[in-house]
């Protein structure tokens, strides 16, 4: 029996549309899964189920989907749906950053265009940009920088590392300290880029764990 493994949203109380869920438990409908219609919906994609269930009052859980199967665009209607484990919103965000970089086609080149597409540079004052849904751009090193695309997530990793993104993108920054000149990563955070607390097309650098824009001069 096909098994598939995704994300589920629910209200407060984890329902969805009217029906009670309980973690650790495996449900059944006994018909024939319709997308939107009939059966139990699940995303694969993590940052899916932003588009049914939003983060400000939401619940979300790992899920595994079993018996009759209906695929559509951006979730799955199955008869069967086992509730693994609740993650909460940063365990989704994790989740979507894995599932993105675990699917890239990395590519030593600056930039890259195209679905699951991924730049990756590395050395002092390097810079990797990416486009695309579910896209990456990673970049490694002193003062370096990665950009991404909507629907896409930006690493930036490195002693005075920055990013930024489109609207709907990720950032993630890494914090670093310098202890008997050896560097050390101090902090990690990541952040949706939502036009307000995080502006778009501007970069972003992280100190003592906070996304702070990132002064012209320092880069």
């Amino acid at each position: 029996m096909e098994e598939i493994k995704g994300f589920k949203g629910f209200n407060q109380n984890l329902k969805c549309r009217d029906k009670q869920y309980e973690v650790g438990c495996e449900f059944s409908e006994y018909i024939n899964p319709k997308i939107c219609e009939t059966g139990m919906h699940f995303c694969e994609y993590p940052l899916d189920v932003f588009n049914y269930y939003a983060p400000n009052n939401s619940r979300y859980c790992d899920v595994t989907g079993s018996g009759k199967i209906s695929k559509g665009n951006d979730k799955i209607s199955v008869s069967k749906l086992k509730i693994v484990a609740e993650i909460g919103l940063s365990g989704i965000i994790n989740s979507a950053i894995k599932f993105c970089f675990n699917k890239i086609k990395w590519t030593k080149e600056n930039s890259a265009t195209g679905d699951y597409s991924g730049a990756s540079a590395t050395g002092d004052y390097s810079g990797a940009s990416a486009t695309g849904n579910c896209s990456g751009a990673s970049a490694t090193g002193y003062k370096s920088g990665a950009s991404a695309g909507k629907g896409s997530v930006a690493l930036a990793t490195g002693m005075s590392s920055r990013a930024k993104g489109d609207i709907g993108s990720y950032i993630v920054i890494t914090e670093c300290e310098e202890i008997k000149n050896e560097f050390y990563i101090k902090d990690v955070k990541v952040a949706k880029i939502d036009g307000e607390k995080i502006k778009e097309d501007t970069w972003y650098c992280l100190k003592d764990g906070v996304f702070v824009e990132a002064n012209a001069d320092e880069y």
